[in-house]
């Protein structure tokens, strides 16, 4: 075998034995793993350093297919005027400036006549938009309940389809949680998927605002949805962990899609 086929098989056999072990990565061992792979223990350890990098690219490997579909799933296609190549669905043109105003905010109106003079002082304009981003409140406009209802059940539906996988990475984020843990991540990558991305478009395609604006206003329409991602990632997490109890207790079998889209809904209403 090829440098690659034995690395690719060792990850197979070790996400096998996860798999088999229902997440309890406790008891797979490098040892169980090149046994399993038919090799020897100092071979797997010169592709992989330790188990716990090991077991991380099994688990990356397979939630690299639920970031995907999650970006994927935010992203709107982008259709043009074939006339002037105006954005389909942006505001329309007055006196040759986008009539748009970011986000509809009521801006005041002496910080909106200095805040495009491009001859300031480059500290005097991020001043200026500090000052702009800083002077809003984002709603509830920026995001949509629908999206919202599909990303929870698309995240719900790949985690109990990869339950073994799944409990072994967030179990590993209740153990050591961090800021760029798989919770986190999924958090991150739920609010892009929440977010109203024709705001971002109108933001990306407004020439009255600087690229330090945009970069600004798209991270307060994202940050905004990241609270209820938290909130729906939680409970999404503690449902996974706790399905048998849920099916024995609640009698919620979350392997039913039915039952497991009712459970989505009710979340929905609570969080609406």
């Amino acid at each position: 075998m090829s440098a690659k086929e034995t690395k690719e098989r060792i990850l197979k056999c070790a996400t096998e034995l996860i798999l088999e072990r229902g997440g309890d990565i406790s008891s797979v061992t490098i040892r169980t793993i090149a046994a399993r792979a038919g090799i020897g223990v100092g071979l797997t350890n010169h592709y992989f350093e330790s188990k716990d990098q090991l077991i991380e690219e099994c688990i990356e490997n397979v939630f690299a297919e639920l970031f995907e579909k999650l970006m994927n799933d935010g992203k709107r296609t982008e259709e043009t005027d074939t006339a002037d190549g105006t954005l389909t669905g942006s505001a329309p043109e007055a006196n040759g400036r986008s009539g748009w105003d970011p986000l509809d905010l009521e801006l005041d109106n002496e910080l909106l006549s200095g805040l495009y003079d491009m001859n300031d002082e480059e500290g005097s304009l991020k001043e200026r938009n500090d000052q702009v981003v800083n002077s809003f409140e984002i709603t509830d406009e920026s995001g949509s309940d629908e999206a919202t209802r599909k990303t929870a059940g698309l995240v719900l539906d790949f985690l109990i389809k990869n339950e073994a996988i799944a409990k072994a990475a967030l179990v590993r984020d209740a153990q050591n949680p961090l800021q760029t843990d798989y919770t986190a991540r999924l958090t991150d990558a739920f609010a892009y998927a929440m977010v109203d991305k024709k705001k971002l478009n109108e933001i990306k395609n407004n020439d009255r605002m600087t690229d330090h604006m945009k970069e600004q206003f798209g991270e307060h329409i994202i940050n905004d949805q990241k609270l209820k991602a938290f909130m729906i990632m939680s409970s999404v997490k503690e449902a996974l962990i706790r399905r048998e109890v849920l099916k024995t207790s609640m009698e919620i079998d979350l392997n039913d899609d039915t039952q497991r889209g009712r459970y989505v809904d009710s979340l929905m209403e609570l969080l609406y």
